[in-house]
């Protein structure tokens, strides 16, 4: 998977020609990694295990797009002296909402089952990232 992110990455020119850029890219991409892996898992066999897989692809690619351009976008808010403590700052963030997000996740996945919860989480990711896209590219 670090080879499709890779990939991805290194062919990041075709996010910029889009409509919507990078950022409403990204939302259709990790929402539909969501719903993907959720509707996988209502599949049984061999049919299932590669609708799963395809969602990690998806998920995959969509790494791949959004490391390179959160680093652009520090880089570009920053200065030399506070980057690095501003990279560190960002992935702080990343690891307290992780912290925050995992419980409700794994309370809902006992309360719901995981590809309902999947789906949940695709369909409210797509909304509310679309929403952030749609702000960032009006900035």
């Amino acid at each position: 998977m670090l080879g499709i992110s890779l990939a991805s990455a290194l062919r990041l020119g075709w996010v910029k020609a889009l409509p919507g850029g990078p950022w409403a890219v990204l939302t259709v991409l990790i929402s539909s990694c969501f719903v993907i892996m959720g509707l996988g898992a209502f599949v049984t066999g061999f049919w299932g295990l590669a609708i799963v897989l395809t969602g990690f692809v998806v998920h995959s690619v969509a790494q791949g797009i959004y490391d390179p351009i959160m680093r652009r976008e520090i880089n570009a808010l920053s200065n030399g002296p506070v980057r690095a403590p501003t990279m560190a700052i960002a992935t702080m963030l990343g690891n307290i909402t992780f912290a925050i997000v995992a419980p409700i996740y794994g309370w809902s996945v006992e309360s719901y089952g995981h590809p309902t919860t999947m789906v949940v989480v695709g369909t409210v990711v797509f909304f509310l990232a679309g929403t952030m896209a749609i702000l960032i590219q009006r900035r």
